[in-house]
């Protein structure tokens, strides 16, 4: 008898074992097919936001080149018609932080935003690149002096007859369509939106309810410089400053001296998991009682 219980035992026991090995392999495969899944529709966020960033920035260039061929450019006793036409164009685009246009030194002569103290934007980077270049320029994304919010900056040249330059036209946009475009969109609760300056500064992150993270430093600079000094485009998993683990994918916006602004999404890995660790806990549970049960009855006395 107890021989025979005993093999009653053991085959309990090699019965449940592949089962359980079939619920392990099981959770593996729907894990790695729910990160792929998940990759997949961060980096498809990432690479809409990075897309439509470029599309403002071309429009933008497209609305400097058209401003820089009114007259008021080039003849300083039409400057109050810049005034004018500025302000209306800042009214009626709240995509733009500020527009404007300054003399070769940099000297602000009109602005979409009113100004009443001098004001030089001859350190700004989209005014030296452009300068530089002598065309369209992209800076770098700052908070505006007048707009106080953050944006990216643009500029264009304007050069005389004679190729000296004239005048500096710039725009900035402002990141606040960030936020506009997130809300159009569906995704897992907890889920991080951020865009990161080439000095790792935080220039938007979503949600921020208390506007206490743009100017932070992002905490993922130091730990990710493989990632972002090679092509700034990829995955990584780590805990924001909030404490949350999360899947993220990066996609880059511009490089500057081989440093690049970003874009991340992260998904927290509790929204990517948490259906799957659920079910195969749900299903080792049900397991273990069955075999517990038929252990049970394999030890009882035979008659």
């Amino acid at each position: 008898m107890a021989s025979l219980r005993g093999r009653l035992l053991l085959l309990v026991i090699l019965s449940a074992t592949p089962a359980l090995g079939l619920i392990v392999y099981s959770a593996m495969e729907q894990r790695a097919a729910a990160e792929t899944e998940a990759q997949r529709k961060t980096r498809e966020l990432a690479a809409l936001i990075v897309e439509k960033e470029n599309r403002l920035i071309d429009e933008s260039r497209q609305m400097l080149v058209i401003l820089s061929t009114l007259p008021f450019v080039t003849e300083p006793g039409l400057l109050p018609r810049c005034r004018d036409l500025l302000v209306r164009i800042h009214k009626h685009n709240p995509l733009f932080a500020n527009i404007g246009m300054a003399d070769a030194d940099g000297n602000l002569l009109c602005s979409g935003i009113g100004f009443d103290k001098p004001i030089n934007i001859a350190d700004k980077p989209e005014f030296q690149r452009a300068i530089e270049s002598h065309d369209f320029a992209v800076g770098d994304y700052l908070v505006g002096r007048l707009s106080r919010v953050s944006s990216l900056g643009m500029a264009f040249p304007v050069y005389g007859e004679d190729a000296k330059l004239l005048r500096v036209l710039y725009a900035s946009i402002d990141l606040g369509w960030l936020q506009d475009t997130v809300k159009t969109l569906t995704m897992p609760a907890g889920t991080v939106v951020a865009m990161v300056d080439v000095n790792g500064t935080f220039l938007a992150r979503l949600p921020d309810l208390k506007h206490e993270w743009t100017g932070q430093p992002a905490p993922e600079r130091a730990e990710l410089a493989d990632l972002l000094a090679g092509n700034c485009q990829g995955f990584a998993e780590f805990k924001g400053q909030d404490n949350v683990l999360r899947l993220y994918a990066f996609e880059p916006l511009q490089w500057i001296d081989e440093h690049c602004s970003y874009v991340r999404v992260g998904v927290p890995k509790d929204a990517v998991y948490g259906t799957i660790e659920t079910r195969t806990l749900r299903d080792i549970t049900a397991l273990l009682i069955m075999t517990i049960l038929l252990l049970t009855i394999a030890s009882m006395p035979l008659s």
